[in-house]
Order: structure tokens, then sequence, then C-alpha cells
């Protein structure tokens, strides 16, 4: 009544089956564990002398984004008293600095920027646990 091969089509059907389960179950774990950084809508901005990040949406705690303004030579421009000083042994090889007040709506003033009419800068924003870069942006004082 039964052959020999009837166990075997519900052997490979439970093989499959595990199979997938098994890539389910790592799909999830590592789409869990992506992200590790605050959603935030951001632009970088000037009024008068001063550079501001514009926050539309979302928020990051003191300590936890970090800024990069450098003018279009690629040098570190920062003249400010609202950011932490850098702390590490080779200036050339990082220029973050971190913010240590709440990145929130409406804005951050990074600081005032000098260089004259038409000077002009690059302004980055990171996560700096992640390390996720929100974005790179000119700005020009006017």
């Amino acid at each position: 009544m039964f052959d020999d091969k009837s166990g075997q089509g519900a052997t490979e059907y439970l093989l499959i089956l595990s199979a997938v389960l098994v890539i389910s179950a790592s799909a999830v774990y590592y789409v869990t564990q992506v992200g590790g950084f605050p959603v935030v809508g951001a632009t970088a901005v000037t009024e008068g002398d001063e550079v501001r990040i514009h926050v539309q949406t979302g928020s990051i705690p003191p300590g936890e984004w970090e800024v990069l303004v450098e003018d279009e030579d690629g040098n570190d421009a920062f003249v400010t008293d609202g950011l932490e000083p850098r702390e590490v042994e080779d200036e050339a090889t990082d220029s973050w600095r971190k913010g240590n007040t709440e990145l929130a709506p409406p804005y951050v003033v990074l600081g005032e920027y000098t260089g004259g009419d038409e000077a002009t800068f690059y302004v980055s924003l990171r996560h700096g646990d992640s390390g996720h870069v929100y974005f790179t942006q000119s700005v020009t004082l006017s």
C-alpha cells in the first residue's frame, strides 16, 4: 500500500520548511539590528555670519551628534563656542566636533564664521555612535 518513497517527500518538505524558517529568522534579526541612529530631517543654512542647522523633524540628544565645517580648501573652519573641542591625537584625521546641546527644532547655531562676503563652507552632520552621515552641504555667507 505504501511505497518506500512516500516518506522521502515529507522529509524534503520539512527540510525546505526548516530552511525557510532559518532564513526568515536571520532576516528579521538583521533588519531589527540595522538602523541605530535617530531619524532627523535637517539642513544647513546661514544667517549673516552664523552657520545653523535647521531641524525640520526629529532630534538627537546632546553628545550624540557631530558636525564638520570646512572651508573650500578642506580646512577646519570652526570659530565657535557651541561645540566641544576635538579630542583626537592627529587633527588631520578627524575634524568632527560633538554638539553639546540637543539637535532639535527649530535650529541649532554652530557659531559665527568669517571669511568675507560670499565665503563658502561645507557642513556635514552625522550621528556619532553609528557614524551615519545625514548630509554634506555647502553654505555661503551673505
